[in-house]
């Protein structure tokens, strides 16, 4: 009976003995699964040239691209992992790679997917699988990349070198400019070359020049032709031109076509004078008298001179050679 006693003993002690070390089996493989059995980081984003970089995202010019994945050495069993490549808008493709990768392998996968199905990439993610007995369990998002055409991007939430500012859109203090080249937010400065609205610019040609359509403090010179007016009426109509620039208008022509009125631009007034000029008009000639100026009939004729002197006994006439009038006695 003794003997029995021991041998059930030794064996429930053994019973208990597997149970703990099955339990710290399996506190482990929770444990690596709760810390997400990190796959570290995306070791390397290399993009062939089926890649170009154009306007600060990627384009897709071929379909294809090349991920290499590099593990850490945190203890699990990672039997895949599922590779999610999010564009611009939002939308994922999700290629699954369903082979084991150890401690410290680097593993390189090649993508494959139409333009149609992505735009332009924004960001990379790894998702591993662990093996939990015949289970097979997908973790969460284990490594990030953001994928940059340089060493900066505007609008990627972070103030990169080269950068003085960070921002999705214009505000008053930075331009979230993508143009051409580098693709760096900077600070909204008049002159800069870049139209930020949001900053009180109405235009933004890259100096401070006055002149030229936008004025030293980036505004348009004009919009209409009254902005270019300067009150004045003899000088004409100014204009304003299809480039913004203020064109000076044509000078008043004051000129009635009549010849001797004295034509003038009354500023004062903002009118035209035509003032008759009766000296203008005078022909000349002693033998007529009253010369004048008609604004609208030009110079008229005056009437002849009168040389009756009341006597019946003379004869009268005008001396035109000798500028006189000639009384001569009738015999």
């Amino acid at each position: 009976m003794k003997k029995k006693g021991v041998s059930e003993t030794v064996s429930l002690s053994l019973i208990i003995l597997i149970a703990l070390i099955a339990v710290s089996i399996l506190a482990i493989l929770i444990y690596s699964i709760i810390q997400g059995g990190n796959l570290g980081n995306v070791e390397t984003l290399s993009y062939s040239s089926k890649i170009n970089v154009v306007a600060g995202s990627m384009e897709i010019i071929q379909e294809g691209m090349t991920l290499k994945v590099k593990r850490n050495n945190i203890a699990a069993n990672i039997v895949g992992f599922a590779v999610i490549i999010e564009d611009v808008d939002g939308r994922r493709f999700i290629h699954e790679v369903n082979e084991p990768i150890v401690a410290l392998e680097t593993k390189e996968v090649s993508l494959s997917y139409s333009a149609d199905e992505l735009g332009a990439i924004k960001k990379v993610f790894i998702v591993p699988k662990f093996s939990v007995g015949e289970e097979i369990i997908t973790g969460t998002i284990e490594a990030t990349y953001v994928v940059k055409t340089s060493d900066f991007l505007c609008g990627d939430g972070t103030v990169d070198d080269g950068e003085d500012c960070d921002t999705t859109e214009d505000t008053a203090t930075c331009d979230y400019d993508l143009g051409d080249g580098p693709q760096a937010c900077t600070l909204a400065i008049c002159s800069d070359g870049y139209l930020n609205t949001a900053a009180g610019e109405t235009c933004d040609d890259g100096n401070v020049v006055a002149g030229d359509g936008c004025d030293a403090t980036c505004q348009l010179e004009c919009t209409s032709d009254a902005d270019c007016t300067n009150n004045l009426f003899c000088d004409g109509v100014e204009t304003c031109d299809a480039s913004s620039t203020c064109q000076a208008g044509i000078p008043v022509n004051p000129d009635d076509g009549v010849s001797c009125t004295n034509d003038s631009c009354n500023e004062a007034t903002d009118s035209i004078d035509n003032t008759p000029d009766d000296t203008v008009c005078d022909d000349g000639l002693f033998c007529t008298v009253g010369d004048i100026c008609d604004a609208t009939l030009d110079c008229q004729t005056g009437t002849p001179v009168n040389p009756d002197d009341g006597v019946l006994c003379t004869d009268d006439s005008c001396d035109e050679a000798n500028d006189v009038l000639v009384n001569f006695a009738n015999m």
